[in-house]
């Protein structure tokens, strides 16, 4: 019935307030996360929580979009960075004097505001949270998690210390000149020993290229040695008598985001500090300063479920041209299905399972399908079962883990920015997926594959090459013919590079809306005995 049909009398006037009231109240406890809501109701109104405070607008839910194809990196990191500054500053202007009062007062501290996700991190009082919470402005309340990192698996492998490298063949990127040169990696981790012989000289360096959240510390250290280990399998070593890295002429920056703890633990507000550092790390956006990719070998430990605390962060790293690798996560249970975990399941991330030397997947390996959407998880797998890497004090250690498998990935990709320069995000994730061993289409298992960076190579630059082994011969020939009569199930890999009829002016293949034809295996033939060239 509506009601402003009717005259107002007095006791309806109060049936109304008090509806308003009860319908206000609501509103307010359905913007806290329903956990900390208890304990605020429990709590003294003196006693204090770290929470993220989040507001309803939203920069990042927009940047994507306005990208073009002819946009720089570098343009287009300024834009998006530019955009979403200018809506915090401009929507969180009522909340940032609510909060200065409110330190003024003794009942808020550590006030932090962030662009990447709109909001802010800070310690305040049960009351002055409840009475945040009720600003319209404010979209939820969140505790700001703290939480441990997890315990890698145990290294055993009989395979030779660089089986992985050879695995992924990366060797064959070095061979034709392609080691990551002009690539730059990142890592969000436990820190970096850079007094490492086989990392210390491809640090970036300078002040935009190490972020300590929690110590301010000018120059990159770990005690752990998770991020010197993930920092390893990217970057470390040569390509003569220590292969350890996929990408070794590669640079590194990197954020801390666990602290020295036993284990180490990570709170939710200094992941979206590292996170904001990585778009922009001099604070200057109009530098590009910015990685190439960012490879995450951690998880919110929590299998089977989705939590979208990061997606905004992730969404933007990706406008702006970031890959952002994560694994796939580690479950007791083995073979478990469903047990994908976040923020490897968010849109935007590139998750990575582990395999083992014989090419099995491991049985740590979290599998799909994706807590978020259902669809097909992780995207691919890598080598993460005894893995030679970087350790503490100028050593080498083996390691297992989707951690070390993740790391992989995030090194094929700057070997292929070093191969391909203006190569996008997007492309090269393409490419990884579409250009896998052993692929018999994507499952919840191997994902789309096993990581195969010559082959991702070959998708990218050598049209005719359609087996990937950095060769256009008559087994290429073999293979189209195969595929064509329908003895050789055909791949992402055969449909790009076989696809060449007709040759442009240029000499250079055109290729067709079509599916692969006798006209293209023509092609590849004359390509393989020399006939033509392109």
């Amino acid at each position: 019935m509506n009601n402003s049909r009717y005259p107002a009398f007095p006791l309806h006037c109060s049936l109304i307030a008090l509806m308003l009231l009860i319908s206000a109240n609501s509103a307010q406890s359905g913007t806290i996360d329903p956990e900390l809501s208890r304990q605020l109701v429990a709590a003294p109104a003196v006693r204090e929580f770290a929470v993220l405070v989040k507001l309803k607008n939203s920069a990042s839910k927009n940047v994507m979009p306005k990208s073009s194809e002819n946009e720089t990196k570098q343009s287009r990191t300024a834009r998006i960075v530019h955009s979403l500054r200018s809506e915090a500053e401009f929507s969180q202007r009522n909340l940032r004097s609510i909060l200065a009062q409110k330190e003024n007062s003794g009942r808020a501290r550590n006030n932090t505001p962030f662009w990447i996700f709109n909001g802010f991190a800070v310690t305040a009082t049960a009351d002055t949270i409840q009475e945040l919470a009720s600003i319209p402005d404010v979209a939820e309340v969140v505790p700001d998690r703290i939480f441990a990192l997890a315990s890698t698996a145990a290294a055993t492998s009989a395979a030779p210390d660089n089986w992985n490298l050879i695995t992924i063949e990366a060797p064959a990127l070095w061979n034709r000149g392609f080691t990551g040169h002009g690539a730059v990696v990142s890592n969000l981790d436990t820190g970096v020993d850079i007094s490492h012989t086989a990392l210390g000289g491809k640090w970036r360096g300078g002040s935009n290229s190490w972020f300590d959240p929690y110590n301010n510390s000018s120059v990159p250290y770990d005690q752990s040695g998770h991020g010197t280990a993930t920092m390893g399998i990217m970057v470390a070593g040569n390509t003569s008598d220590n292969l350890v890295g996929v990408a070794p002429d590669a640079q590194w920056i990197a954020a801390k985001i666990f602290d020295d703890s036993k284990p180490p633990l990570a709170t939710l507000s200094k992941i979206h500090q590292a996170f904001q550092w990585l778009l922009d790390p001099d604070q200057n956006p109009a530098t590009g300063d910015s990685p190439d990719v960012v490879n995450n070998s951690w998880d919110l430990d929590n299998p089977g479920l989705y939590d979208g605390e990061f997606a905004a962060d992730i969404q933007s790293l990706k406008s702006a041209g970031i890959n952002v690798v994560s694994v796939s996560g580690n479950v007791l249970s083995p073979q478990q299905t469903g047990t994908s975990t976040s923020p490897g399941n968010n849109p935007g991330a590139f998750p990575v399972g582990a395999t083992d030397s014989n090419g099995l997947v491991t049985y740590f390996s979290a599998r799909g399908p994706s807590a978020y959407d259902g669809s097909f998880y992780p995207a691919l797998t890598a080598p993460g079962a005894g893995i030679r890497s970087t350790d503490l004090y100028n050593t080498y250690v083996s390691f297992s883990g989707t951690s070390f498998a993740a790391p992989h990935v995030a090194g094929a990709i700057a070997l292929l920015k070093s191969a391909v320069p203006a190569l996008s995000a997007l492309d090269a994730e393409t490419a990884l997926k579409n250009a896998v061993v052993t692929a018999s289409g994507p499952d919840n298992t191997y994902g789309y594959g096993k990581l195969n960076v010559a082959k991702a190579y070959a998708y990218l630059a050598s049209p005719g090459d359609v087996n990937g082994d950095g060769k256009i011969d008559l087994i290429d020939v073999i293979m189209v013919l195969r595929t064509i009569v329908g003895q050789y199930p055909s791949n992402g890999l055969i449909d790009k590079n076989a696809n060449l009829y007709p040759l442009g002016q240029d000499g250079k293949p055109m290729g067709h809306s079509g599916s692969v034809n006798i006209q293209d295996a023509v092609l590849i033939l004359q390509r393989a005995i020399g006939l033509i060239t392109w």
